[in-house]
């Protein structure tokens, strides 16, 4: 049993106040209060930490004039990429970014979590579709008209039952990537006693170099002497085109953007093999390097530096280009007047400690049986959001009953 199709409907001003978010960026800071940019609000209707920006505590006072994000808000991004929602989380401290606004609820009838549950689905979305204005650059939906949108008006206690079905799906995903999250911290922290403090190498001795004190057998050696810069065209290839983004990762462009942001013609474009790195020389700077680990092959546009590793240290290169070093020396080696740029002749200089082939060959087997752990729960989290997504629109819509729910 549905509930009644010819729904009451209501304007979002009177069951929520409407507050849009800054209209600059404050400067950035490695930590403190959070900066709720779009880059952090996932396609799934979530906050992904990762993806924070921080501001100071003083600019975080200018910044919360108009709204301190509260927890149980709904967010959402309303120019440039748009369809993102979630729900301020308890423990945020922050303020919202550009392009964000916010929605709190102040009438009862309303479980706001059922609010970004509706945001969601397909008869929400495509009715921002048909408010979207095309832009030359980006596109977006008027702010100022949003409060003055309609959204179902159906009996709290549906929303709440659609909530508890939805939440529990959501509640399981979380507990996946909190997971997920751990075994990448236990894979970071071996990759660092491995090759930066030495504490998993075993009575190793250490001798002096030109980068300091490193285990005995370890060279001193260039990137350039121990990676190969790629040039490969796509020619006649059929390949998906990849995006380094900030995250540090190779993404695939169409996924990452809401529109076509490479050219018709990749004939032009790089080959970017499995494992092979490949970073934007203007970006680098932020955080746009990745290695392609997708399974497949791909392609970047030809303003991309595009390289490879020795056989068996592509794992090596995957750690060390989020390392603090190699961030500090890509601000050192970056030039350009308006926008810093590093090419591969300058990236080529950067100094490491390479190791031995059986240092690698021992943190490749304790990395993989990680990695292995890590896809049993990728593989469950997926098909849970998965089954949320198939759920979503007909709990949404009515057509699937929730009489049955027991809150």
């Amino acid at each position: 049993m549905s509930y009644n199709p010819e729904k009451q409907m209501v304007k979002i001003s009177e069951v929520c106040y409407v507050f849009d978010g800054p209209h600059a960026t404050p400067t950035k800071t490695e930590d403190g209060p959070v900066y709720l940019g779009i880059d952090a609000l996932t396609t799934d209707g979530r906050i992904n930490p990762e993806g924070y920006n921080h501001l100071s505590e003083e600019d975080l006072i200018k910044w919360t004039k108009r709204v301190t994000p509260m927890p149980g808000d709904v967010v959402f991004s309303y120019e440039a990429t748009l369809g993102r929602y979630a729900i301020i989380p308890e423990d945020f401290y922050g303020c919202l970014g550009r392009r964000i606004a916010l929605l709190r609820v102040k009438d009862k009838r309303i479980n706001p979590k059922w609010l970004l549950y509706y945001f969601l689905s397909p008869e929400w979305q495509k009715f921002i579709d048909s408010k979207t204005v095309i832009g030359s650059t980006v596109n977006r939906i008027a702010i100022k008209e949003f409060p003055d949108y309609e959204i179902p008006l159906i009996p709290r206690v549906t929303q709440d039952k659609i909530v508890a079905v939805l939440s529990a799906l959501d509640d399981k995903a979380d507990v996946d990537k909190k997971i997920i999250n751990n075994l990448q911290k236990r894979a970071d922290e071996l990759f660092r006693g491995t090759f930066i403090t030495f504490e998993c190498l075993d009575n190793s001795i250490m001798i002096d170099s030109d980068l300091g004190l490193v285990p005995a057998g370890w060279k001193v050696l260039s990137l350039g002497d121990v990676t190969k810069n790629m040039r490969k065209k796509v020619q006649d290839q059929s390949l998906r085109v990849l995006s380094a983004v900030n995250s540090g990762r190779l993404k695939p462009s169409d996924e990452y953007f809401s529109k076509q942001v490479f050219s018709k013609d990749i004939s032009n474009y790089l080959v970017v093999e499995e494992n092979d790195f490949a970073y934007n020389p203007a970006r680098v700077n932020i955080g746009s390097i990745g290695m392609n680990d997708l399974g497949y092959t791909g392609c970047v546009s030809p303003v991309y530096v595009v390289f490879r590793a020795e056989e068996g240290y592509h794992n090596y290169f995957k750690f060390f280009i989020k390392t603090k070093r190699f961030a500090d020396e890509v601000q050192l080696r970056s030039f350009g007047s308006v926008r810093q740029s590093m090419n591969y002749s300058d990236f080529a200089q950067i100094m490491i400690a390479y190791p031995p082939k059986s240092v690698m060959q021992s943190f490749d087997n304790q990395y993989q049986t990680i990695l292995h752990d890590q896809l049993i729960y990728e593989t469950e989290m997926k098909k849970i959001l998965e089954m949320k997504e198939l759920l979503l629109p007909a709990l949404i819509s009515g057509d699937l009953d929730v009489s049955r729910v027991n809150l």
